[in-house]
C-alpha cells in the first residue's frame, strides 16, 4: 500500500508541489455533506450528484493550493475536453487531473508538468478479454488472455488504467488513441510506443499507485517525477 498522509477539512494554504514532484489525493465522496442531500433514486440523478461532488472537491482543493476560496476557482475545458485552469490562474504553473471509480475520487497535481491519473475499481464487472482483444496490441491481448481469473482481470485493469493515465496526461481522448498506446507484457506495464504526435515515450513516466485495496490506479507525467506524495482526505 502506498503511504498515505491523512488530511481533514478545512483545507487552507496548501504548499504547491515543488518542481519535479507531484501530489495525489484520494477521497470518498459518499462522505461529503453535499452528497447526503435527498435526491430521487434514478441513475441520472445519482450521476449528477456525483459530478457535483467531484467538481466541488476539485475546486476546493485547487483553491487551497492557489490561496483563494474554492468558489472563486473557475475551470475551462481544453481542446480535447480535459479540465484546466483559465489563463489568469494558469500562470501559477499548477497542473491537475482527476479520476473517479464509484464513490472514490483521485486528484493529481504538479507544478511544472502535465499529469494524468486513472483509477478503476477491482470489483467492476468487465468482459476484459473482449476489451483486450479489441483495444490492446496482439502481444498484450494474447499475454493477458492466457491468464486465469482473477489475475487476468486485475492485470487488464493495470494495463487499462496505465493507458488512460497517459491519454489524460496528453490531454487527449480515448477515442482514436487507446489502441495507439502499446505497453509491455509485464505485471507492471511499461511504455513501448505512443501516438506519433505525442512526446517521445522516453519523455513520459508511468507509475502504479496502491491508494486503496479495491482500486487500481496509474499516474502519468510528461516529465519524470522525483517523488509523489499521497494524501487521504477524510470527509
Amino acid at each position: 500500500m502506498t503511504d498515505l498522509l491523512p488530511m481533514q477539512l478545512p483545507l487552507k494554504d496548501l504548499a504547491r508541489p515543488d518542481s519535479g514532484h507531484a501530489h495525489v489525493w484520494i477521497m470518498r465522496l459518499q462522505n461529503l455533506p453535499i452528497m447526503e442531500a435527498e435526491v430521487p433514486p434514478e441513475r441520472k440523478a445519482r450521476l449528477a450528484q456525483r459530478r457535483m461532488g467531484q467538481k466541488f472537491m476539485l475546486r476546493l482543493l485547487l483553491g487551497a493550493y492557489l490561496g483563494r476560496p474554492g468558489r472563486e476557482v473557475r475551470l475551462q475545458i481544453g481542446r480535447f475536453g480535459k479540465p484546466q485552469l483559465p489563463a489568469e490562474l494558469a500562470e501559477s504553473g499548477l497542473h491537475f487531473n482527476l479520476s473517479h471509480a464509484g464513490d472514490w475520487l483521485a486528484i493529481a497535481l504538479a507544478s511544472d508538468r502535465t499529469v494524468g491519473i486513472d483509477t478503476e475499481h477491482v470489483r467492476r464487472s468487465l468482459r476484459w478479454q473482449k476489451l483486450a482483444r479489441r483495444y490492446f496490441s496482439a502481444a498484450e491481448a494474447d499475454w493477458l488472455c492466457a491468464m486465469d481469473e482473477p489475475l487476468g482481470a486485475h492485470q487488464f485493469l493495470k494495463h487499462w488504467t496505465a493507458r488512460e493515465a497517459l491519454i489524460k496526461g496528453a490531454g487527449r481522448t480515448i477515442a482514436g488513441n487507446i489502441s495507439r498506446v502499446v505497453l509491455s507484457t509485464e505485471l507492471q506495464p511499461g511504455i513501448i510506443s505512443l501516438p506519433g504526435d505525442w512526446l517521445d515515450p522516453s519523455d513520459w513516466q508511468l507509475m502504479a499507485l496502491d491508494l486503496q485495496r479495491d482500486l487500481v490506479t496509474h499516474l502519468a507525467s510528461q516529465k519524470p517525477l522525483k517523488s509523489v506524495r499521497c494524501f487521504a482526505l477524510d470527509l
